[in-house]
């Protein structure tokens, strides 16, 4: 049996906001900042749509046995560095190995984004994606 479809559905960005709070970032002794939350977050080029049609257009899942039993979204987790483009690509919740490597090769195909901003300032920020992947088998 061959995959004849299968679907990404793009669910959000996972962002966890803090009262009073413009900024939250995590830096490492003698390491650069790098944010969760600021002014203005990296888009992807031309916007959600675009990156759900570079991600559905991209995404090669390879097939898995029955009993591998796949449940729930993949959520990736990456940093969009100040010059726009993709680094530190990693599984927030893996399904399965085969699955999370295919997710993780998509995310590291990215164009170069538009980098994230904190007053007025292009800075590192991570990103969280995470993807609902559905495909049928016929």
């Amino acid at each position: 049996m061959n995959i004849k479809l299968f679907r990404v559905f793009f669910v959000g960005v996972i962002l966890f906001l803090y009262p009073n709070l413009s900024a939250f970032s995590q830096a490492g002794k003698g390491k650069k900042e790098i944010y969760f939350v600021v002014d203005e977050m990296p888009q992807f080029p031309g916007g959600d749509i675009e990156l759900l049609k570079f991600i559905s257009k991209n995404l090669h899942l390879p097939k898995l046995p029955p009993e591998a039993q796949i449940h729930g979204p993949l959520y990736v987790r990456f940093v969009v560095k100040e010059d726009g483009y993709v680094d530190s690509v990693s599984m927030v919740r893996p399904v399965h190995p085969l699955w999370d490597a295919a997710a993780i090769q998509v995310i590291k195909l990215m164009p170069q984004w538009k980098p994230g901003r904190l007053n007025g300032k292009a800075v590192d920020v991570f990103y969280s994606l995470p993807m609902r992947v559905e495909w049928n088998d016929e």
